[in-house]
């Protein structure tokens, strides 16, 4: 396999990213149904970055269910959201710059939607989010009301906003002193989530946040592995090992279906030998900075991960020498790269075992005599056992 080859096997695995559809992400869950009984089973969670607009439920004897927002109340994910179904009025135009209105006023539309809580008490508030823009609801007893944000421009260009939502949270809150509404407060999530504590501890009354951002996982760990190394041309391979350490990061984009594995190790090459047209030895022990993008492709299989990536070594002990017909040595290796193409299967949340290709540049002698050359292209198959903490 040349390296050109593998440079076209990487861009093909890292473009997937782009294009790789959402898979199914059944946690544990309910649904709250027309008549008010919980069903409990799991949800197929999203990661939404818009509102959902239908659910998947996954009932306790298998059966999936898609719910729109009028077919149900609401519905859980354990431990990281409720969203609540009902039918609101809500502005309909954009905030953005190229599709501003040129009314003042709000036009408002009405719908059956699913609300995310973003802070769940005797006020509650709730988000409504779209492709464009953010709807922030108010909730209390049984109203349910938008808190409104409203751009638009005028006939000469300028933008004005309509912040009516200020002056909606102090009808609200007016009752209650110690929570002052600015006519500066900023339309933000983390802003007006703050009030909305504050507000319900101003009436002794808990309120239960929710945490909407999806974290980025670190995880470290420790790798051993065994390796077959061949040379070309014509060296008889042999058996390489390692050992190091590595940080892997599991991104919440797309299910958390991609990961970064980025590994630092010790590694011993296999001892080459051609003799033939001369005889030839080299050995190598090397520090290897190997990065893998992996991908969770196969929904039938989400411990199964493809993946793609390079690395770098550099020799901290080396020997190369050939007999034609004296013997000719170098001790000094240069920094080389290398191709990976790579399958890895996790065991648990711990465990992971590894099996990788790699190919890569040819190695270099820094202090190979004038006149001979020394240059050899690296491949081999290596099977590692990871342990992440």
């Amino acid at each position: 396999m040349n390296r050109g080859f593998c440079l076209v096997i990487l861009f093909l695995v890292l473009g997937h990213i782009g294009t790789v559809c959402a898979q199914e992400n059944f946690v544990p869950g309910s649904v709250i149904n027309s008549k008010g009984d919980t069903l409990k089973g799991l949800i197929n969670d999203q990661r939404w970055h818009n509102s959902p607009s239908v659910l998947q439920f996954k009932n306790m004897g298998g059966v999936v269910s898609s719910y729109k927002p009028i077919d149900i109340n609401g519905f859980q994910i354990n431990g990281k959201s409720t969203f609540l179904s009902a039918e609101i009025s809500y502005d309909s135009t954009s905030i953005q710059v190229d599709q501003l209105p040129s009314s003042s006023q709000p036009a408002f539309k009405k719908d059956y939607v699913f609300l995310r809580y973003v802070v769940q008490g005797i006020t509650s508030l709730l988000t409504f989010e779209e492709s464009d823009r953010m709807h922030l609801f108010i909730q209390k007893g049984n109203t349910i009301e938008e808190l409104v944000y409203h751009r638009y421009r005028t006939p000469g260009g300028f933008i004005p906003e309509n912040k009516a939502y200020v002056t909606q949270l102090q009808k609200y809150f007016g009752d209650c002193s110690s929570v002052p509404i600015s006519i500066k407060l900023p339309y933000t999530t983390h802003s007006i989530r703050d009030l909305f504590i504050r507000y319900n501890e101003c009436g002794n009354n808990k309120s239960k946040v929710f945490d909407k951002e999806d974290k980025t996982f670190f995880k470290v760990g420790i790798v051993s592995f065994v390796a077959y190394d061949q040379f070309s041309p014509n060296f008889k391979g042999g058996a390489g090992y390692g050992a190091g350490g590595f940080i892997n990061m599991t991104f919440p984009n797309k299910n958390y279906m991609v990961s970064l594995y980025s590994e630092l190790a010790y590694r011993k090459t296999g001892h080459q030998k051609r003799t033939d047209p001369s005889e030839h030895h080299y050995e190598l022990q090397s520090i290897q900075w190997s990065n893998l993008v992996r991908f969770r492709l196969l929904p039938n299989y989400p411990r199964l991960l493809l993946g793609g990536g390079f690395s770098f070594s550099d020799g901290i002990a080396g020997k190369y020498y050939f007999i034609n017909p004296a013997k000719v040595e170098a001790t000094r290796t240069r920094m080389y790269a290398s191709f990976i193409g790579d399958v890895c299967l996790k065991l648990g949340n711990h465990g992971m075992i590894d099996l990788r290709y790699e190919n890569g540049d040819p190695i270099t002698m820094k202090d190979f005599p004038p006149g001979n050359i020394g240059m050899y292209r690296t491949g081999s198959v290596r099977f590692s056992l990871a342990w992440q903490f």
